[in-house]
């Protein structure tokens, strides 16, 4: 199963990544924005789930 996982970028806005860690994008919106465009490439891989770190500053 694929996965993606979606962490705030170091700089602004947020970045998602695989299961192995590579970067598969970076998103300047909003974390619905990032959400939206993980669950857009795993709908291109069949499916898979999505993890978020929450932003804690």
């Amino acid at each position: 199963m694929h996965t993606r996982h979606i962490a705030p970028d170091l700089v602004s806005g947020w970045q998602i990544t695989n299961a192995e860690g590579q970067q598969t994008a970076r998103v300047g919106g909003s974390r619905q924005d990032a959400l939206n465009r993980a669950h857009r490439q795993l709908s291109v891989d069949g499916g898979g789930y999505v993890t978020v770190e929450e932003d804690e500053a």
